[in-house]
């Protein structure tokens, strides 16, 4: 007996609408993410917080104000403002705490942006929080940076990252590089990043500025892996993405000395880097500061063909170098890289949820992204297949028509194989990432991706 998946029927299009209308009224979104079941035990926390773009209000006002564009008709903008408001009234009531692309400030700008129709609305509102946002950068991230990189020591991740540091800022001010506020800030951003991928001393070795020492490590597991710390391969927390950032950058006109030998140097690095063959490039989450030094192997680690970790990131970061750099080498050896996933079984890409990060729609994107660029058929063909798969997925009975997959347990450094479904909203692993992926990809946006560094064009 062959059950039939309910949506199979549905149509891109039907399922962005029918997302739309279960996620219009904002207070319930929340109470349904915030229901007691929606609790992950190994986790133990509620996947929600109202002012990130990666779990809260932020996502459905880019979702609904996108919506609004291709549905005009249909007053999506009213929706898009109604999750505004509840923005608004979480930092009335409890501040801003955090300036991070995907958990703050500058996410929280990036939406109001998209929901601005050409800047006519919520001007004043996005004035304030410019102003407040250049402040913070420069208090709270280029300031220590600057010090770190003087005294030629290591800085967390979390002040240079996609995710929660100045190459994710700096990925929204670019969709805005003009503002006066924004340029110089830009630049400051793009030059702290260059001189912190200068080669630092560590242990007697001379090591990239991008090493993770111990004591910066994201997890616990991490400190036990990596006792001598690391160099990141993620798009979201590691090198690729200050790649992708300096790349991107240079191509809207911001071109500083030594930016094209870092890109250059990063490149060559991550190539260096590749886990796999000549035929078949591929990447895990790290490398191990003894690898790094010695060319001892690094214990495994995660292989995973996703947007964070993995082969579709490095070798998206690898593409906008090349094309940043003109190097008819790096995007045919970037692009066969990116093809050689689809050799692989889609067991092997490790991508068990629908979702963003480390999903289908993630991956999706990225080969979109590559597709469009190259122009390669076999690319062509699999953005057609992943879409697909995507729709597939969905499943109307869900209060959000999709559900992110979560690990219930861990184990020795592996997920077991037991999984809980969750109720996410938010753009990194929730309902309006998938959303917004359906509906960018479908209408061929060329906007919608910008916070995830893998969109080279120019908004």
């Amino acid at each position: 007996m062959t059950i039939e998946s309910p949506s199979q029927t549905l149509s891109a299009e039907a399922i962005i609408i029918d997302l739309a209308h279960k996620m219009v009224n904002p207070l319930k979104v929340k109470a349904i993410v915030l229901e007691s079941t929606n609790k992950n035990p190994a986790i133990d926390q509620f996947p929600w917080s109202d002012c990130s773009l990666s779990h809260g209000f932020p996502a459905l006002v880019s979702f609904y104000a996108h919506l609004d564009e291709y549905y005009p008709d249909q007053k999506w903008d009213l929706a898009a403002h109604e999750y505004v408001l509840q923005i608004a009234a979480s930092i009335e009531s409890d501040g801003i705490h955090d300036y991070s692309l995907f958990g703050g400030l500058s996410g929280i700008c990036w939406a109001l942006l998209q929901a601005s129709k050409n800047k006519t609305r919520y001007q004043k509102l996005l004035q304030t929080l410019n102003k407040e946002l250049v402040e913070a950068v420069n208090n709270y991230y280029l300031l220590p940076m600057k010090e770190d990189v003087q005294k030629k020591i290591p800085s967390g991740v979390q002040l240079y990252d996609l995710i929660q540091g100045i190459v994710g800022i700096g990925s929204y001010m670019l969709q805005d590089m003009h503002h006066p506020l924004f340029y110089e800030t830009l630049i400051s951003v793009t030059h702290t990043l260059i001189e912190r991928c200068r080669l630092i001393d560590v242990e007697g070795y001379r090591v990239p500025g991008w090493y993770v020492p111990n004591s910066f490590q994201f997890t616990e597991q991490d400190i036990q892996l990596f006792p001598k710390g690391n160099f990141n391969l993620g798009l979201a927390h590691g090198v690729p993405g200050i790649l992708s950032f300096l790349a991107i950058a240079y191509a809207q006109g911001i071109c500083l000395d030594h930016q094209v030998e870092t890109m250059q140097y990063i490149a060559d690095w991550l190539i260096n880097k590749n886990c796999g063959d000549k035929n078949a490039p591929r990447w895990r989450d790290r490398v191990s500061f003894e690898e790094e030094t010695g060319n001892i192997p690094s214990k495994a680690t995660m292989h995973r063909d996703a947007w964070c970790y993995g082969t579709p990131g490095v070798a998206r970061s690898l593409y906008l170098a090349g094309q940043a750099l003109n190097d008819h080498s790096l995007k045919p050896f970037a692009t066969q890289a990116f093809k050689m996933i689809f050799h692989r079984s889609e067991d092997e890409w490790g991508l068990i949820s629908p979702t963003f990060c480390h999903g289908i729609v993630g991956l999706l994107a990225v080969t979109h992204r590559m597709a469009q660029d190259t122009e390669d058929p076999i690319l062509i063909a699999q953005t057609v297949h992943l879409k697909q798969k995507l729709i597939n997925s969905f499943d109307t009975a869900l209060p959000f028509g999709f559900q992110d997959l979560e690990p219930l347990t861990f184990q020795k450094g592996a997920l077991k194989l037991d999984y809980m479904g969750v109720n996410k909203a938010g753009l990194l692993e929730g309902a309006a990432g998938i959303g917004l992926g359906l509906l960018g990809i479908s209408r061929n946006n060329a906007i919608w991706d910008t916070p995830f560094l893998i969109n080279g064009g120019t908004p």
